[in-house]
């Protein structure tokens, strides 16, 4: 009995020298913990899930933060980088003769309204937020870039619109409006 008892701790001993030392690494060497999971927490942050401590990528692959599992911590709202939203502020606005209303599908292809022109004024906020305005609504939620596109989600987190920044004052987007302008 003795002798299964001092196998039992030195196996327990031995994984708990391992977790420690692939934590040490991971703080020392900069690193993912070497047994790790990944979680993709949106289109350019994620964390690897270490077993005493999890690696945060936010945004990038340098912006690297380390915190034990009873740490709380996420990756900040305002990961979008500061050179995007130079790129965003001020306010961005779309002609009604721009806009695409889709009233119908028909073999396949969007039918538009032709009498449909409400104008639409655009912001966005540092912390990843936006606000639609046209005359007779208000739209607000969260925005995010992957590397090309933006991607508008509303308030359940639903995609609201994709756009593209074409050049620094013009924006295309899919479903409001064809063409932002700031």
């Amino acid at each position: 009995m003795k002798k299964f008892i001092k196998i039992m701790l030195l196996i327990v001993g031995i994984l708990v020298i391992v977790i420690i030392l692939d934590t040490l690494q991971a703080r020392l060497f900069k690193n993912s913990p070497i047994i790790h999971w990944k979680q993709v927490l949106d289109g350019n942050s994620y964390v690897d899930r270490g077993i005493l401590v999890d690696t945060y990528y936010c945004g990038s692959k340098t912006d690297i933060s380390w915190h034990y599992k009873t740490d709380k911590f996420t990756c900040p709202v305002n990961a979008i980088s500061k050179e995007l939203y130079t790129k965003l502020k001020g306010t961005w606005v779309a002609d009604g003769t721009e806009a695409k209303y889709i009233v119908s599908m028909e073999d396949g292809k969007p039918i538009y309204a032709d009498d449909y022109n409400e104008s639409y004024k655009l912001t966005f906020d540092s912390l990843g937020n936006y606000k639609i305005v046209t005359a007779q609504n208000k739209y607000v939620g969260k925005y995010e870039f992957n590397g090309k596109n933006l991607t508008l989600l509303d308030e359940e987190e639903l995609i609201k619109d994709r756009c593209e920044l074409k050049t620094p004052n013009e924006l295309t987007c899919e479903r409001l409006a064809a063409k932002f302008v700031k």
